[in-house]
C-alpha cells in the first residue's frame, strides 16, 4: 500500500455467486482459537459481483480466521450457506496511523526515538466541607494517550516529504484514526498534537500525540 514497505492489510477474494435469490455476502473475523460465536462482522456485501474485501486494520502478529457466508432469499425464508474460512495475519515493522473512514488517508511512522503510552483515569479531587484534605472520586472513563518522536526519512518507497505530507494531511482531516504498531497494539483516537522539524534534507523529525476515543469496529 501507499508509503508502506510491508503488507499492512489482509485481502480476501472469492468466486461470485450467480444465484438470482442472492441477498448478501457476510464476512466475519475472529482470532485463531476463538469460538466462532466470538466473531465480529466486518463486512456485508450486497453486490454478487463484488468478490473482494480488504481488512485495513488487522493487528500485527495476530492470526485471524475470516469466515464467508452467502445469504439467499427464497419467498419468506432466508438461507445462509455453510461458512468458508481462511486464516491470515500481518506483521508490521513500524507505526501506522490510518483514517477509519478513508483507509487511503494514512501515515507511516518509522525510526522512532521515543514512544510512550499513558493510561488515564478520570479521578477528580474533592474536598468535603470542613475536611483538611481532599478525597479522590473516580468516574468510569479510562483511556490511553500515546506520544512519540519519529524521524521521517526517505526510503525505498517514498521520500521523507511524502511521509510528512501524509501525516500532515491526516492531522488536518481531524478524522478518528486507528493506531497500529509492530508490537500488536491497536486503538482508536484523535491526533491531539502534531509538530515537525526539518532537520536535514530528506529528513524530518515529528512529534505526535494521540488521545484514545470511543469507536466500535465492525458492522451490524
Amino acid at each position: 500500500m501507499r508509503l508502506d514497505t510491508t503488507p499492512s492489510a489482509i485481502r480476501l477474494t472469492w468466486e461470485p455467486t450467480y444465484d438470482d435469490s442472492f441477498m448478501e455476502y457476510m464476512i466475519t473475523r475472529r482470532r485463531t482459537g476463538e469460538d466462532p460465536s466470538e466473531a465480529m462482522i466486518v463486512a456485508r456485501i450486497t453486490s454478487p459481483q463484488n468478490t473482494v474485501f480488504i481488512d485495513d486494520v488487522p493487528e500485527s502478529n495476530v492470526s485471524y480466521i475470516y469466515s464467508l457466508t452467502v445469504a439467499t432469499f427464497y419467498g419468506l425464508d432466508i438461507t445462509v450457506s455453510e461458512p468458508v474460512e481462511a486464516q491470515a495475519e500481518v506483521q508490521l515493522e513500524h507505526v501506522i496511523l490510518q483514517d477509519v473512514l478513508n483507509p487511503d488517508n494514512r501515515a507511516i511512522l518509522r525510526l522512532d526515538s521515543e514512544r510512550s503510552f499513558d493510561h488515564v483515569d478520570d479521578m477528580v479531587l474533592i474536598r468535603p466541607w470542613g475536611a483538611s484534605a481532599p478525597i479522590g472520586v473516580y468516574g468510569t472513563t479510562q483511556y490511553e494517550r500515546f506520544s512519540g518522536t519519529f524521524t521521517l526519512a526517505t526510503d525505498e518507497v517514498s521520500t521523507a516529504e511524502d511521509h510528512v505530507n501524509a501525516l500532515r494531511s491526516l492531522w488536518r482531516s481531524r478524522a478518528t484514526v486507528v493506531y497500529r504498531d509492530e508490537r500488536g497494539r491497536k486503538f482508536y483516537g484523535k491526533i491531539t498534537k502534531f509538530s515537525e522539524q526539518d532537520r536535514r534534507i530528506q529528513n524530518y523529525t515529528v512529534d505526535v500525540e494521540l488521545t484514545e476515543v470511543h469507536h466500535v469496529e465492525g458492522v451490524v
